[in-house]
């Protein structure tokens, strides 16, 4: 109730100084100029004669036809006017998304801006005369042209003014939108107080904006502010229904029958009214603009959406007190309704009907443009699936079972129960297990090299290197590559919390890796492994932790890479062995985790191999699209295709069809033995790892050559020579037995071993 009374003490004001410029400014700042001009002609006819058609046709029905109201000729006239503005939000992105040709959904979204300004107009003057209950032909005259004339004048000097403004502000994207902001809420309330339309002001403005002044604004600064308007209009379109649908259930649980049967007769009415007024301008409109053909008169007449404008004119009526309570309730009543009624209905109809008049038939160099366009998207598909069997990361997965699930001539778009377990049951004999040699001591010695040369320069590197890095796992989740949040979040949240020590900054970054790979929680959740429900519940949980640690280790692998490089670049100071160092511990850990988990390392690998193949053919698909090389309807028809694959790879699919005893019970003895030990705390950064070579899991393989390393690690041992002397002679008494028990350890960066 407290938001009921709220909202029926809503300022007609704040609709309408608050609410309607947003929506005005967005409509005419996304228009389509050139399209606009070519069609401006039809669409004045439309939100002109046509506007008055409307209103005219629908108040003579509400004054005849109406039961129980008894409404004079001012009132019906009023209604006629509220309900004359059209909104087809629906129908214009029902156009757009099916692959419409700009004629016919500019010509809809003109109209539409056009008669809001129209219906707005004539809405002032009628409410006058309810107000005062009498008509002064002069005075409606006078009114009408201040506000007709006055409106769009005072909106075009205040465009031009924004405009000048705007060009003195460069690459601030913050300030630039918050000087159009201020620009449009100012046009609309010094309207209202010059007794001018503020409506066309607006609607003036979002013109100027669309046709001249968008070029007042840096380049970076378009797309934001695009968004910015879209995403306001959005909230307070939403707020309006909201709004209004409140009112309506608060009216109509006490109401009569005869609200009922008036919404009936309105909703039909503005059907026949708007076929009418449409009709009555066709011998015009066919010979005009790009031509008003059969097909699209009857989109255009689909096109009687009641959204935005009308809502906020119902509750003005709804607000205003005065207006007779009783009218006003029945008023906001019939408009509120009449929205809702025409959104859904017309909104639905638009897609079917479209289809049915064929508006989206392709010519024939159109169908052929898109086949070579798709041929070419499939070829260099399987070249870059082909890439990835090359990754160090990935190299387990089973390359022909993927791409025979997401190969685009076959209609698949499901992997089988029994696909699932046979790659289990294959991934179970191990498959390209990935080697190392590396051990955590020798990767702490080699990184400490660094840590302990803490000039200004090296802490400037090191600052340096956390910046690109994290630049770099940014462009990767911009970019096709499949990262989840999760592994964003671990990747980031490494780099973050390591970069909170910069004179041990390598070290923790080690440490900090190590404590990911080695989670407390896993031994915490081992007691889920003797209860069948948990114990499932853990699988999936273990599954999807694989999955993130894998794709996180590949996104710091690239970054750790491309940062040094940059780095080194920038500064002249060389981190390609510390970024060597620190990748190759990356595959320490995930040969440990292979090693451990040799099932859900390998269904892993095959997951994200598919989601990285897919993702990729939905970012060449944006490409195409803007390449014109294929139409928005075909875009959205093939991302529909892709994302129906990419749900078959959902890790909790996947656990339901491996839902076998065979898996679980192979799971289970697999994590089991994995935790069945605790693992004994650490004396120092990180735990001892076997002395023989034979004892270790696998063996590493990295990226770079032999020789490639050699130089790197020789160049880098030059400039850190004069410390890392002083410090093995003066370790060397306390470090005997410790460098006698490591056999593939040495002394500083001879203990990293890349194959």
């Amino acid at each position: 109730m407290g938001v009921i009374h709220l909202i029926d003490h809503l300022s007609p004001e704040v609709i309408t100084l608050v609410f309607l410029p947003p929506i005005l400014f967005q409509s005419g700042l996304c228009i389509n100029w050139h399209t606009f001009r070519k069609v401006a002609f039809q669409a004045l006819l439309l939100a002109g004669p046509g506007i008055l058609v409307v209103a005219a046709l629908t108040g003579l029905v509400a004054r005849y036809a109406f039961v129980g109201y008894g409404w004079g000729w001012p009132e019906a006239l009023l209604l006629g006017a509220a309900l004359s503005a059209t909104d087809p939000v629906a129908t214009i992105a029902t156009v757009k998304k099916l692959g419409a040709a700009p004629s016919l959904s500019v010509l809809i979204e003109g109209e539409a801006l056009l008669n809001d300004g129209t219906a707005y107009v004539l809405f002032l003057v009628l409410r006058d005369v309810v107000v005062n209950g009498k008509v002064d032909g002069a005075g409606i005259v006078k009114t009408f042209a201040e506000l007709s004339i006055g409106g769009p004048a005072f909106g075009l000097a205040m465009a031009i003014a924004t405009y000048v403004v705007l060009c003195t502000v460069h690459k601030k994207p913050v300030l630039e939108i918050a000087v159009l902001s201020v620009g449009v809420f100012s046009t609309m309330f010094l309207s209202e107080h010059m007794s001018v339309s503020g409506v066309l002001a607006v609607v003036c403005f979002g013109l100027f904006m669309s046709f001249r002044g968008k070029y007042g604004l840096s380049p970076g600064t378009v797309e934001p502010n695009l968004v910015f308007w879209d995403q306001l209009e959005f909230i307070i379109n939403s707020l309006l229904f909201f709004f209004s649908g409140t009112i309506v259930l608060d009216r109509l649980k006490d109401g009569k029958g005869d609200d009922w049967i008036n919404l009936t007769i309105l909703f039909f009415t503005l059907q026949a009214t708007r076929a009418i007024a449409i009709l009555m301008m066709w011998p015009v409109l066919w010979f005009t603009g790009y031509g008003f053909g059969w097909k699209t008169f009857l989109m255009t007449w689909s096109a009687g959406l009641r959204g935005g404008v009308s809502l906020s004119l119902g509750l003005v009526v709804a607000h205003d007190p005065v207006y007779d309570k009783t009218f006003a309730d029945q008023f906001t009543t019939q408009v509120v309704g009449s929205v809702l009624l025409t959104s859904v209905i017309n909104g639905l109809m638009a897609k079917p009907l479209y289809q049915i008049l064929r508006f989206n038939k392709k010519h024939k160099e159109a169908k052929e443009l898109y086949e070579h366009a798709v041929r070419d998207l499939d070829t260099e598909m399987i070249a870059f699936a082909e890439t990835l069997r090359e990754d160090v990361c990935l190299r387990g997965a089973n390359y022909e079972m993927v791409m025979s699930s997401i190969r685009p001539e076959q209609d698949q778009t499901n992997i089988g129960k029994s696909q699932w377990l046979s790659l289990w049951e294959h991934s179970l004999e191990g498959v390209a297990p990935i080697n190392h040699t590396m051990t955590r001591s020798s990767a702490s010695e080699s990184t400490s090299l660094c840590d302990d040369q803490n000039t200004t320069q090296q802490l400037l590197a090191k600052e340096m290197f956390v910046e690109f890095t994290k630049d770099g796992i940014y462009k990767q989740y911009e970019t096709y590559v499949h990262l989840t949040p999760t592994a964003i979040v671990s990747a980031i949240n490494i780099i973050e919390v390591s970069a909170d020590s910069p004179r041990k900054f390598f070290q923790h970054l080690l440490a900090e890796m190590d404590h990911e790979f080695h989670s407390k929680l896993d031994c915490l959740l081992r007691a889920c492994l003797r209860l069948p429900l948990l114990r499932e519940i853990f699988i999936a949980y273990k599954f999807n932790r694989v999955q993130n640690l894998i794709q996180m280790s590949r996104a710091l692998q690239a970054a750790f890479q491309d940062a040094a490089i940059s780095v080194e670049k920038q500064s002249g100071i060389s981190l390609l062995q510390d970024s060597l160092v620190l990748r190759n511990y990356l595959l320490m850990q995930l040969g440990e985790l292979q090693s451990n988990n040799p099932g859900l390392f390998s269904l892993s690998e095959n997951i994200i191999m598919a989601r990285l193949v897919l993702n990729w053919r939905k970012d060449r698909l944006d490409e195409l699209l803007h390449g014109r090389f294929i139409d928005l309807a075909t875009r959205e028809r093939e991302v529909r295709r892709v994302n129906s694959v990419l749900r078959s790879f959902n890790t909790l699919v996947i656990m339901w069809k491996l839902r076998t005893r065979v898996f679980t019970h192979s799971c289970t003895a697999e994590l089991d033995d994995l935790y069945r030990i605790p693992s004994e705390p650490p004396d120092h950064l990180f735990p001892a790892v076997p002395d023989s070579p034979q004892q270790q899991p696998n063996e590493i393989s990295c990226e770079a050559s032999e020789a490639e390393l050699h130089c790197e690690m020789s160049t880098d041992s030059e400039q850190r020579a004069g410390g890392g002397s002083a410090r093995g002679e003066d370790s060397s008494s306390s470090s005997n037995s410790s460098s006698d028990s490591d056999s593939g350890s040495g002394s500083g960066s001879d203990n990293v071993e890349v194959v």
